[in-house]
């Protein structure tokens, strides 16, 4: 298992991996290419963000 080495909140994109995601939160965005996976230590601010980021889609918050 691969613990994050980034801080704050982070929007899975092309460089994503692992070490920035983590490694379930990686596995995810590469099994379902089509949702938006982010992390945040704070899920609170996570939420916030990812609302802010499109209002419109579907999210899951783990």
């Amino acid at each position: 298992m691969v613990k994050r080495k980034s801080e704050g909140f982070i929007l899975a994109d092309a460089n994503a991996n692992a070490e920035t995601l983590g490694d379930e939160p990686f596995q995810y965005f590469k099994k379902f290419p089509t949702i938006q996976v982010a992390v945040d230590a704070d899920r609170r601010n996570g939420i916030e963000q990812l609302l802010k980021q499109n209002k419109a889609r579907n999210h899951f918050v783990r």
